[in-house]
């Protein structure tokens, strides 16, 4: 195994525990809302304004991903509509967000819109050309375009990028069983 390949490896165990941790930062929010509320009762101002600060600071500093989180939620709902205007706001204000630039492409591969999607993905990968969650979901769409040679093609780069990835050999030996 090399440095590349052990660091991608460890970046996706810190992302997982991240993800994990999530609810921790929605108990501290409404932690701070609710010392708010019995602030504003007892009428400690001091208290209060340090709460309501505090609390628009993280979500402005979150305020991207509570978008793409909306923006999910809609697509389930399949109000795409909707979705898109939370991708698209945050891509007018930042055009390389690849949060937001994957969300969209899903968004439009939901949709059965597989060449916008496809066009989103591109967008993305110029971007960055190495993200594996936009080849990822680029060989899914291409699969479902019936594109078997250039998904391979993109397997093949991903697998070249961080050689043990058992979801991708998968998806591989899928598309090889259809050609």
């Amino acid at each position: 195994m090399n440095i590349k390949t052990l660091y991608h490896e460890s970046y996706k165990r810190g992302r997982k525990k991240a993800k994990m941790w999530q609810w921790y930062d929605n108990l501290f929010l409404g932690a701070l809302i609710i010392i708010f509320l019995i602030s504003l009762i007892i009428n400690d101002w001091n208290v209060a304004f340090l709460s309501i600060v505090l609390t628009l600071i993280i979500l402005l500093n979150y305020w991207k991903m509570i978008l793409i989180k909306i923006a999910e939620n809609n697509c389930k709902k399949e109000n795409y509509d909707n979705a898109h205007k939370y991708t698209n706001y945050i891509l007018k204000k930042d055009k390389n967000n690849l949060s937001a630039i994957i969300k969209e492409a899903e968004i439009y591969k939901k949709q059965e819109k597989f060449q916008e999607a496809l066009n989103t993905c591109n967008k993305g990968l110029k971007v960055n050309p190495n993200n594996l969650e936009i080849l990822t979901l680029k060989v899914k769409i291409l699969n479902e375009m019936k594109d078997y040679a250039k998904s391979l093609n993109i397997c093949e780069i991903i697998l070249n990028i961080n050689p043990y990835n058992p979801k991708i050999e998968e998806i591989k030996n899928l598309i090889k069983s259809k050609t």
